[in-house]
């Protein structure tokens, strides 16, 4: 459990502010840290095998816009190199996957920037999945049918979503006291 003290609100006129040249200073630690970070993105992609779990259960509208959807679903899929067996094919292109742009700017909004930046792509993908998206009840009502099979990568993906906001949740303490009979 995180302190309260490094807990933060969620109103956007409460966040502080960084100085000017707080972001600008960085150590050959960090850059180290960095390179190895991407290299382990490149080897353990879960936002393309995430994305490619969307497409493979159906809910590639979803992911693209309707202008794009409008070409058609194969042309669609054949320009992401889309391939059934093998989600380490798949293309992330950000001109057709709208989900893209919206990853990104969720990732760099202020709260996520003053958490640290704990959630990756993926998982901040599967909360967005989950919270805003038609796949939301088919993955709810396998969840149910325990066809857990069928949404691995979701399941797994908003499963360590929850867990990291957990420790950056902020409890409030409160005067009124509950009972029970």
């Amino acid at each position: 459990m995180v302190p309260y003290k490094h807990t933060i609100g969620i109103e956007r006129n409460s966040l502080p502010k960084s100085g000017p040249f707080q972001d600008n200073i960085i150590s050959l630690k960090k850059i180290n840290l960095i390179h190895y970070l991407q290299v382990k993105l490149t080897r353990n992609n879960y936002l393309q095998k995430l994305l490619h779990e969307l497409i493979k259960n159906g809910y590639l509208n979803d992911l693209i816009s309707k202008k794009i959807l409008s070409t058609g679903k194969d042309v669609v899929k054949q320009q992401m190199n889309y391939n059934e067996q093998n989600s380490n094919e798949l293309i992330l292109n950000d001109l057709i996957l709208i989900i893209l742009n919206e990853l990104k700017i969720l990732y760099h909004d202020d709260i996520h920037k003053q958490m640290g930046y704990t959630l990756q792509l993926w998982d901040i993908c599967a909360i967005l999945l989950y919270c805003g998206k038609s796949c939301n009840v088919q993955f709810s009502y396998d969840q149910i049918k325990f066809r857990h099979h069928n949404w691995h990568y979701l399941d797994f993906n908003l499963y360590n979503a929850i867990d990291i906001l957990h420790l950056h949740e902020r409890r409030e303490k409160s005067e009124m006291e509950l009972y029970c009979d």
